[in-house]
């Protein structure tokens, strides 16, 4: 008859997220980013627009940022929002948004 051996520990695969930075990008919007580089704009109503020289926090991690989650709320992008992100791979609208500027 077969025998188990003694159960081994795992260790967790995964560490725990936490925010890094965090600010305003509209009116009622704020943007959070998290330790696995995931940036999170949350709150409600538009985004503001950005020009290519226009210095927001997130500009520090333009190169890290590899996923975006809009979450309910927002209702419109705003112009040059994501343009910078180099390594952004993944993206994630809810149906709230109804505009996305791009000029």
């Amino acid at each position: 008859m077969y025998e188990e051996g003694p159960t081994v520990p795992t260790e967790p695969t995964t560490k725990p997220v936490t925010i890094i930075d965090s600010g305003k990008c509209g009116e009622n919007a704020f943007w959070s980013l998290d330790s696995n580089y995931c940036l999170t704009i949350s709150g409600s109503g538009d985004m503001e627009d950005y020009t290519w020289n226009e210095n927001r926090g997130c500009n520090d991690y333009e190169d890290e940022i590899t996923s975006v989650v809009v979450e309910d709320g927002i209702t419109s992008i705003g112009n040059e929002a994501f343009e910078y992100l180099h390594n952004l791979t993944d993206i994630t609208l809810p149906e709230s948004v109804n505009k996305i500027t791009y000029q």
